[in-house]
């Protein structure tokens, strides 16, 4: 439940109240019945509390800001007389564009989440026109009938996002209720994850193509980098010089740009260190400048495409042989299989809740296990690259005494 104390009596008191940790409630000594609702995402928003017949229902007149307390008092003032008057008070109808919109302004969303939460907008466009307190089951379901072509994931993630913003405008008052809520649950497809190398001989040839790839320069330092650093592939071609501090050996990704939001720490094995040396050469235009810029793209990164291109172009079928995430899955398999440290994989792999984490590593701590972790990894993708076929376990089994330096 809100809890409710008095609106500050100048605009500028009220922009001054500070986030609260749960929704707050202010009510107006000035105007009886004016309510400003505070959320915990910070969303201030003006509403009046109509009576009418014995019964209460609560309409919302608009955000603050841009809306200031004399406006809402006055228009507050004005919904309170058209009631005791009998005369209709319903608001301006609020579509569910308008609804989702909001939410998207309110909810600060970055990086993955707010990319997904986009694509839901778009994937949600039979709901767009339609009012948030008209819409009912029936429409929810049919907007996710429509998605199901692309994947049982995609229709689970659609639907919280309608959820998300239904209870939004609930919140605000648009609505009274989040439909979506009675829909029965979705369950996510079980998915056979994407393709990766994992045999240590295949592993090696693999690294042998990539090593000797003969097409774009740029590309060809970028396939070679990810498979050093196992990053995913969007935080790679996106990266830019000024993320990197090659003295310290270490790539600092921005959390903007991490699925988890959260800034992520790459140590850099020699052999990256190297290999970043000589791509300066080519790419580098200023510390904003990318580190694979795309050719003739007037400052844009290489796309989305290009890596996986790169590989089929070396003769590997990227749907179901090896894809450029699964050079992270290549990393996981073969360094468990060496019994490294599984704690230091998964942080590395950007996999591990840094908050769950922070008894068991500080950040030296983390540091000292994962920057020899990361050497290890790129000297023995080098043993793998220059073995002979014959030298090289044929079952997946990196034998201890093979690792060994």
């Amino acid at each position: 439940m809100s809890r409710t104390t008095k609106i500050p009596r100048t605009d500028k008191a009220i922009a001054a109240i500070p986030t609260p940790k749960k929704r707050l409630q202010l009510s107006d000594a000035g105007q009886p019945g004016l309510r400003l609702l505070i959320l915990p995402t910070g969303t201030k928003s003006w509403r009046v509390r109509i009576e009418r017949g014995g019964k209460q229902r609560v309409q919302t007149l608009g955000p603050c800001p841009p809306m200031t307390i004399a406006e809402a008092r006055s228009k507050a003032a004005a919904i309170l007389e058209a009631a005791k008057q009998g005369r209709s008070v319903r608001a301006e109808p609020v579509t569910f564009s308008k609804a989702a919109e909001s939410y998207l302004q309110h909810a600060r969303l970055t990086g993955s989440s707010a990319a997904t939460a986009r694509r839901a907008l778009d994937y949600s466009s039979s709901l767009h026109a339609l009012r948030v307190d008209r819409i009912i089951g029936a429409d929810v379901f049919k907007a996710l009938q429509a998605s199901e072509k692309r994947g049982a994931e995609t229709v689970r993630k659609l639907k919280y996002f309608v959820s998300k913003v239904m209870a939004h405008s609930v919140a605000l008052g648009w609505c009274d209720r989040n439909i979506v809520s009675s829909l029965p649950r979705i369950k996510s497809t079980p998915t056979a994850g994407r393709p990766a190398i994992t045999n240590p001989k295949e592993v090696g040839a693999l690294i042998r193509a990539v090593d000797t790839y003969e097409g774009s320069e740029v590309v060809g330092y970028a396939l070679r980098i990810l498979a050093r650093t196992f990053v995913r592939p969007g935080e790679l071609r996106l990266a830019t010089w000024k993320e990197f501090n090659l003295a310290a050996r270490l790539w600092t990704i921005p959390a903007e740009r991490m699925k988890g939001s959260r800034e992520h720490v790459v140590p850099l094995s020699t052999q990256v260190q190297a290999l970043l040396g000589e791509l300066q050469i080519l790419s580098f235009d200023g510390p904003e400048s990318f580190l694979f810029p795309g050719f003739g793209s007037n400052g844009r990164a290489i796309s989305e495409n290009t890596l996986n291109a790169a590989l089929r172009r070396l003769g590997y079928d990227t749907t179901k042989t090896h894809c450029a995430h699964g050079f992270r899955k290549t990393a996981s398999t073969l360094l468990n299989a060496a019994r490294q440290d599984k704690e230091a994989i998964e942080w590395s792999l950007a996999h591990v809740d840094k908050d769950r984490m922070r008894g068991v590593y500080n950040k030296d701590t983390l540091l000292d296990v994962r920057v020899p972790l990361m050497q290890f990894y790129s000297d023995m993708l080098d043993k793998l690259k220059a073995a002979e076929a014959k030298s090289v376990p044929t079952e997946f089994e990196l034998l201890p005494e093979w690792l060994t330096y």
